[in-house]
C-alpha cells in the first residue's frame, strides 16, 4: 500500500492561496455587480490586457502547482516498527514532481541550450597526442548514438511532434470557445466562429485564440525537446535552466 506523503504549508503558500482567494472572491462580487462588469469589460475589449491576461493565467497556474508543498514517505528501514513512516527531509512542490526528470537531470557545469557537449573542455589523448575535447553531457541528447549525424534530425523530429501536439490542443480549446460562445450568443457554431475569425464583437477573441496558439505551440514544443535535451542550457552547477526559469515565475 502506497503511502500518502505529508504536506506541508509554508507562509509564502500561505500568502499565494490567500490572494487566488481573494481573487476568486472579488471575480464573484464583479459578476454580482452591473458596474463592475461593465468595468471589466472594457478593460478586455483591449486586445492587448486580454492577450496579456492569458498569460498571467498561465503564470498564476504554475505559480499555484509551485505552492503546494510535501515530504515523500521514505521506505521503511529494516527493523522498523510496522505502520511508522518516516519522512524525507527535502521539501518538494507540485511543480517539482511534474518537472522531477528535470530536477534529476543535473549536469556537470555550463551547457549551450539543446546541446550535448559539456561547455568545459577537458584534455585526452587522441592518437598519442593531448587534446582538450567537450565531454558529452550526462543527461542532454545521452540517447543518441552517433550525435554528430543523429542531433540536429533528432530535434527537428521532436520539435515538429511538439508543434503538432500543440496545435492540436489549439485547436481544441478553439472549438470549446466557439461552442461557449456559440451558446451564449444562441448563434450557430459556425456563424460564431466566422465572427470570431471576423474579429466582430466587443470582446477580440481572434486575438485571443491567436496567444493561444502562441503559448500552446511553444509548451508542445518545450515539453517535446525537455524529455531529452535541456532546453535553455545549464547554469554554473549543472542545473536546468528551464527548471530555474519556472521555479522563479513564484
Amino acid at each position: 500500500m502506497t503511502t500518502m506523503p505529508k504536506f506541508v504549508l509554508l507562509w509564502t503558500d500561505t500568502t499565494v492561496w490567500a490572494l487566488v482567494a481573494f481573487t476568486l472572491a472579488y471575480a464573484a462580487m464583479v459578476m454580482r455587480s452591473p458596474n463592475l462588469r461593465a468595468s471589466w469589460r472594457k478593460v478586455f475589449r483591449d486586445a492587448p490586457a486580454l492577450c496579456s491576461s492569458l498569460i498571467l493565467a498561465l503564470c498564476l497556474v504554475i505559480t499555484m502547482a509551485d505552492s503546494v508543498h510535501y515530504r515523500s514517505a521514505l521506505k521503511p528501514a529494516a527493523g522498523a516498527a510496522e505502520g511508522s513512516v518516516i519522512y524525507d527531509s527535502v521539501t518538494r512542490s507540485g511543480l517539482d514532481f511534474v518537472l522531477s526528470d528535470l530536477v534529476a537531470s543535473r549536469e556537470v557545469t555550463y551547457s549551450r541550450p539543446l546541446d550535448y557537449l559539456s561547455y568545459r573542455r577537458d584534455t585526452v589523448t587522441i592518437n598519442g597526442q593531448p587534446q582538450r575535447v567537450s565531454p558529452r553531457l550526462l543527461h542532454g541528447g545521452a540517447h543518441l548514438s552517433d550525435p554528430e549525424h543523429q542531433w540536429s534530425s533528432d530535434l527537428l523530429s521532436r520539435g515538429g511532434t511538439g508543434l503538432v501536439l500543440g496545435l492540436v490542443l489549439a485547436a481544441a480549446a478553439a472549438l470549446a470557445l466557439f461552442g461557449l460562445l456559440a451558446r451564449a450568443r444562441h448563434a450557430g457554431f459556425v456563424d460564431t466562429a466566422a465572427s470570431v475569425w471576423r474579429n466582430e464583437g466587443e470582446i477580440p477573441w481572434r486575438a485571443a485564440l491567436w496567444t493561444l496558439v502562441v503559448i500552446a505551440t511553444l509548451a508542445g514544443i518545450t515539453i517535446s525537446l525537455m524529455g531529452a535535451y535541456h532546453v535553455f542550457g545549464t547554469d554554473t552547477t549543472g542545473n536546468d535552466v528551464l527548471y530555474q526559469a519556472l521555479k522563479s515565475i513564484r
